[in-house]
């Protein structure tokens, strides 16, 4: 008897201990939960309409308007909507019809996705940036992996993992295509090809040796990583450019952000791909110098353009979208130069003074004759002056002006300049 009292009060003592710990071991994890819980939503401070300038800023800067943002040809929001409409009569009679026969041939190809849904997607982003020099073969194949990818002959895959998640949101579902089209515009499928083959002759040569590991680590990795963050900033001029809000695209970074993680391979390998957040800070930054003339630029392209026919593939897994027998323009990717110019620049009309005398010396880096720079590293100088009234910032802007024309003597706006500085 004694022995069975004993055995219930045991077994009695951890359930009490149990019923005093749960709550505390819950209290324990709030944090966690504040952390790693998926319904936390990051959110980009600017708006859509922030891509425009702010009126009251622009009012009150100098601007001889020697800088140049992408220029286009305005086409009227009555022209534009006939041309859509026109273009939709093809849709509908020549590509809806190919895609609504369409019917699983093989075990690893999708069924239930919306192949016309992803044809339109990816066809609006070839037009849009004068992609259709070339066909674009697209493919979604059936595993649950929240990944997309690219390879030679313009060819990018979509897994249903990723297109199940993001499908109901076009911008987001656009924004992985843009990307995996930017690693090719980008050239980076044979860039990442010569690296594997340098990764192989380090392996090679250093077989019982830590210096391949730290090559490998050290540069090999470096490089895929920082072609990641090309083709996400590329990717989102495409989106722009094709009309796409990138403010409701982000939900793709945010679903990355939410599953990833900063300690091991969750989404992504992080040797080759950087973190969620990294890139959603990227994303972020990259947005707020956004060239506001991209939107139009992409009207004017899609306006100039024919819808691009479509065939299904001759793997019978994924389609052609067929590039155009008119093709008269293509994508330009920005020089170093010029996208020094727009970031400089854009920054300057924003009224981030700092850094657009950051990045206006950064491209006085590249060509120390730029006067035009020097011009707008002037302008910011004495903008911050007028702001904090700090002398320091009166004299760099007066010693701006000298080098202007110390490089344009008769430089007008130099002149102009430099008289105006004196008098303060």
């Amino acid at each position: 008897m004694k022995k069975f009292l004993v055995l219930v009060i045991l077994c009695s003592l951890p359930t009490i201990a149990c019923a005093k710990s749960y709550i505390d071991a819950q209290l324990d994890e709030i944090d966690n939960n504040l952390k790693y819980n998926t319904v936390q939503v990051h959110e980009l401070n600017y708006q859509l309409k922030d891509i425009q300038f702010d009126s009251g800023i622009l009012k009150n800067l100098k601007d001889p308007k020697l800088i140049k943002l992408n220029q286009y040809n305005e086409v009227s929001d009555t022209e534009f909507d006939a041309k859509i409409a026109k273009d939709e009569q093809f849709y509908k009679s020549k590509i809806e019809p190919l895609f609504s026969k369409k019917t699983a041939e093989r075990r690893d190809q999708a069924v239930g996705v919306d192949y016309y849904q992803v044809y339109r997607v990816a066809e609006r982003l070839i037009r849009a940036n004068n992609l259709d020099y070339i066909n674009w073969r697209i493919a979604v194949r059936k595993t649950q992996s929240f990944n997309a990818s690219t390879s030679d002959g313009n060819y990018v895959e979509i897994n249903t993992g990723l297109y199940d998640t993001l499908y109901q949101n076009e911008d987001a579902f656009a924004y992985v295509l843009a990307h995996e089209m930017a690693h090719q515009i980008l050239g980076h499928s044979r860039r990442t090809q010569d690296l594997e083959l340098e990764l192989k002759t380090l392996k090679s040569n250093y077989k019982k040796d830590s210096t391949y590991r730290v090559i490998r680590t050290k540069y090999i990795y470096k490089e895929l990583r920082k072609m990641e963050y090309m083709a996400d900033t590329e990717g989102q001029i495409l989106l722009i450019k094709a009309g796409y809000s990138p403010y409701k695209a982000i939900e793709a970074i945010n679903f990355m952000v939410s599953m990833d993680s900063t300690k091991e391979k969750v989404l992504f390998n992080h040797n080759t791909h950087p973190h969620a957040m990294d890139r959603f800070n990227s994303f972020e930054e990259n947005i707020k110098v956004a060239d506001p003339n991209w939107i139009g630029q992409g009207r004017e392209n899609i306006y100039n353009s024919n819808p691009l026919a479509c065939k299904k593939s001759s793997d019978r897994v994924s389609f052609v979208i067929v590039k155009s027998k008119n093709s008269k323009n293509f994508y330009n990717v920005e020089t170093l130069d010029q996208r020094l110019t727009r970031i400089a620049y854009v920054k300057y009309l924003r009224g981030d003074f700092e850094d657009a005398i950051k990045y206006f010396d950064k491209l006085l880096d590249e060509d120390g004759n730029n006067y035009v720079a020097y011009l707008y590293k002037s302008y910011s100088n004495e903008a911050i002056y007028n702001k904090t009234n700090k002398k320091r910032f009166l004299k760099r802007a007066i010693s701006d002006a000298e080098k202007v024309l110390e490089i344009s003597p008769n430089n007008e706006y130099a002149k102009k300049q430099l008289d105006e500085l004196i008098k303060l």
